[in-house]
């Protein structure tokens, strides 16, 4: 076990999505950059939800409801639970922060490689942090992350965070996978955080089969994570929600800035989780784009590719050298993956691709393969 890890790459930084900084970096217009750093919907914002913030912005002389009324309705009709289930927030980060603060666990346990805003979250409540490394060659198998999962020591008051589909790697697991795990630290009187931020890319059928959400009614200590942001393509605006146990949201919901989450993003997210046809759309694109990634990516015995799930995928180069080759010929003409030196437990030589649109991925694909043929 060990800290988090703090190195930062000009190309990720401790974040991806940083178009700014990359186009300051690397003297380019911001609107030729194309941002495979952030695993961001590039089928969105949807019309419905542009739509919707254009009509809610004449709301925006008053001040935001702090009930959040309309959107904890639609969001119970989309996961069939109760409104008073739900604690609303200005992205996943600032759902998470509010859980944290409430508890105040004893130990926040992370499994690394992690987003590294778990460890933050809890660094900057003053808490303790504890990271289990699972080597990276774990991850292709979800028996064998569980396996490691299956030996932490956990105790009452701890905060357990499983992430899934997870995120750098993508691996993915189903309910009759994770269910014994995840019940073993619930009957230890330990907290589990279901971070399940990339959930809603997949179809329902694995959603259904994946997803904590049923859980949390038989549950005070389960909490379920989830994220507009990146489904609905709105990282500047930021919409994220938790779905715990009604007496846990409502402690929750009595001791927060309830004006954090704003009129736009309420009617953004009120638009975007009743537009059925998006959803169906961005599921089918998603499968599509995998296909071409197994196809292509995984077909080349220069890098290795991690079994993808979710709307990115991991990629380990040949050598550290390699990867920052590739990473900097192609910052040059715009494109910006994001190095995975800043996750502990991987390195330098890993890095993380979104998935974007066909036309995007062939470019990337078609450049990659290029840069490796004059290395290899």
């Amino acid at each position: 076990m060990k800290g988090a890890g703090k190195g930062t790459s000009r190309w990720g930084g401790v974040h991806g999505g940083r178009v700014t900084e990359y186009a300051e970096t690397w003297r380019l217009d911001p609107d030729r950059i194309v941002d495979f750093s952030a695993n961001i919907n590039p089928n969105g914002p949807p019309l419905s939800v542009q739509q919707a913030m254009m009509e809610a912005f004449p709301t925006v002389v008053h001040y935001p409801d702090t009930r959040h009324p309309q959107v904890k309705k639609v969001l119970a009709a989309y996961h069939e639970c109760s409104p008073e289930q739900l604690v609303v927030g200005n992205g996943a980060t600032e759902v998470m922060e509010l859980l944290w603060r409430w508890i105040r666990p004893n130990r926040t346990l992370v499994f690394a490689p992690a987003f590294a805003e778990y460890a933050a979250i809890a660094q900057r409540h003053g808490l303790r942090v504890e990271e289990i490394i699972i080597p990276a060659e774990k991850w292709v198998s979800p028996a064998n992350v569980l396996a490691v999962m299956r030996q932490v020591s956990v105790g009452p008051g701890d905060l357990v965070v499983f992430n899934n589909p997870h995120n750098p790697t993508g691996t993915l697991f189903t309910r009759l996978q994770w269910a014994s795990v995840v019940a073993g630290w619930l009957d230890k009187g330990a907290w589990v955080v279901m971070d399940e931020a990339f959930l809603d890319f997949l179809p329902p059928s694995q959603q259904v089969a994946t997803s904590a959400v049923s859980w949390v009614k038989d549950s005070q200590q389960l909490a379920v994570i989830r994220s507009a942001t990146k489904v609905l393509a709105i990282p500047g605006l930021r919409f994220g929600y938790g779905i715990v146990g009604e007496s846990w949201a409502a402690q929750v919901n009595a001791n927060r800035d309830g004006w954090s989450v704003n009129s736009i993003a309420q009617a953004a997210a009120v638009a975007g989780y009743q537009d059925k046809e998006f959803f169906l759309r961005t599921h089918r694109w998603l499968m599509q784009e995998l296909n071409f990634v197994r196809q292509h990516w995984g077909s080349d015995d220069r890098l290795e590719l991690y079994e993808p799930h979710a709307n990115f995928f991991l990629i380990r180069m040949i050598t550290p050298d390699i990867a920052a080759f590739v990473q900097e010929q192609l910052a040059r003409q715009g494109l910006f993956l994001r190095s995975c030196d800043n996750f502990t437990g991987l390195g330098p030589e890993f890095l993380r691709v979104a998935v974007r649109s066909r036309e995007d991925n062939q470019r990337l694909w078609a450049l990659v393969s290029q840069l490796l043929d004059g290395l290899l």
